[in-house]
């Protein structure tokens, strides 16, 4: 069986959170599939 789920790449991820930081948020909402 192939279990294939869509994610999105991990390398942006770091960067993402720090400029999301930045903005003064601290959620992030993911989806469970």
């Amino acid at each position: 069986m192939n279990r294939s789920t869509p994610h999105a790449p991990r390398a942006p991820w770091r960067d993402r959170l720090r400029k999301a930081r930045a903005q003064g948020l601290n959620a992030i909402t993911t989806y469970a599939f």
